[in-house]
């Protein structure tokens, strides 16, 4: 079994960071661990990849010390379970909207009795069928982290009840695919409203148990979201990497070093 886990202490006198990648990238989440990140965020539902691929990348991540989540493409059996055996300490699941939806989701991760997960010991989480089923399920009830992803306005009016589902152990606010879902026909967004509905969210998570998990590029936006409660605060590989390029090839463009143009 993977020995990396991520501790969710809402007492924790700072947040973790963690890096959303896609795949293929297992040598950036090698990165990511050696470069102190807390957690890594595989994200399969918008990224290309394959069970064996994912399999790769949290090997990568074990490798150099930092705990894997992947999003799943979809809130279904499949891809959760896929995710979980290839020995992720969690999942991300898009687009809950309601109590049944986040039922769903934490049923499906958890082992019976508080589940209806597959169980196998022969996958890599299960030490490729070294661990103990005992050990092994009583970690899996433990140390498995779901985090429920509020995308539309249904989610937003149900965070309270989604809050109180077994098994979810926080929120990440899903905010540009909740401010496409209140645009008008016409396309136009109403930002004042769009902003109010985060809100709603955020303050419902901080009044919680649960941990709320933020989006927060560029750095500066950190503080803030801190300040509203946030306990992860992540940043997407592709982000940091068209942002890093631009400001080089901008900053080479500004160069004048009086040399003439090669012909």
């Amino acid at each position: 079994m993977t020995s990396q886990r991520i501790s969710l202490n809402l007492n924790q006198d700072r947040p973790l960071v963690g890096v959303v990648l896609k795949m293929p990238c297992p040598a950036v989440v090698e990165m990511a661990g050696h470069c102190n990140a807390d957690l890594v965020i595989i994200d399969t539902e918008h990224g290309a990849g394959s069970d064996t691929e994912l399999e790769h990348h949290v090997r990568a991540a074990d490798s150099a010390g930092i705990p894997v989540l992947v999003r799943v493409p979809a809130n279904e059996t499949p891809y959760i379970q896929a995710a979980l055996d290839a020995g992720a300490v969690g999942v991300v699941v898009p687009h809950v909207s309601s109590v049944a939806d986040a039922q769903r989701a934490t049923t499906t991760a958890h082992y019976p009795p508080f589940g209806h997960r597959g169980l196998a010991l022969t996958t890599r989480a299960g030490g490729q069928g070294t661990a103990q089923l005992e050990a092994a399920l009583a970690d899996a009830r433990q140390n498995t982290i779901v985090i429920c992803q509020i995308e539309d306005m249904p989610g937003v009016e149900a965070v309270d009840d989604i809050l109180g589902v077994d098994g979810v152990s926080g929120i990440w606010i899903g905010s540009n695919d909740l401010s496409m879902s209140m645009r008008d026909p016409a396309g136009h967004l109403d930002s004042a409203a769009a902003e109010a509905a985060v809100a709603v969210v955020s303050e419902a998570v901080a009044g919680s148990p649960k941990v709320l998990a933020m989006l927060a590029p560029p750095p500066a936006a950190m503080s803030s979201w801190r300040a509203r409660g946030a306990d992860i605060l992540l940043i997407t590989g592709h982000d940091l990497m068209a942002k890093s390029l631009t400001a080089y090839i901008g900053t080479a463009a500004s160069i004048d070093d009086g040399q003439p143009s090669a012909m």
